[in-house]
Formats: C-alpha cells, structure tokens, sequence
C-alpha cells in the first residue's frame, strides 16, 4: 500500500511539474510574441509619420513653400536673406 501511494504522489509530482512547465512557456512563448507584435506596429507607425513628412515636404516644395507670417515664434530664415522679396510687405 505504501508503494501505490508513494507511485502515487511521484506520479502526481510529474504531472503538476509537467504543467507547470508547460503553463510557464506558454507564457513566455506569449510575452515574446507580444513584445514582437509591439514592435512590428511601432516600426510601422514610425515608416507611416516619416512617409506622411516626406510627401508634405514635397508637396510644399512642388508649390514654391509655404508662407508663414513672421511673429516672435517664427522668425525668417538667416539662409534665405540673399534672396530678394523674401519678406511680403503688405499695405
């Protein structure tokens, strides 16, 4: 009787142990994929904004640039003071 029992409570020991083992890279198999996932959609969004920029930029190029008036926030650009008629001048 002492040996079914002590088959018993090995046998027992193996399949808690078993699962345990399985649940536990189930989990991690999981977090991996996840965290893979996480950062498939990040790569994605960056390419998504650096796409959106760069078609804004050439549009705003294919139509001379874009006029901002100038404040204290905006100032002009030391890089174009050579060009003439940079600045509008409204009555």
């Amino acid at each position: 009787m002492s040996l079914q029992i002590s088959n018993i409570k090995l046998y027992a020991w193996f399949v808690v142990t078993g699962w345990t083992l399985v649940t536990v890279m189930s989990f991690v198999t999981g977090k991996m994929q996840q965290d893979e996932s996480v950062i498939q959609v990040a790569v994605a969004q960056a390419h998504t904004h650096l796409e959106k920029d760069v078609a804004f930029r050439k549009w705003a190029g294919a139509k001379g640039g874009v006029y901002v008036p100038v404040s204290e926030r905006t100032q002009p650009s030391l890089y174009l003071s050579h060009i003439p008629d940079r600045d509008l001048v409204l009555p």
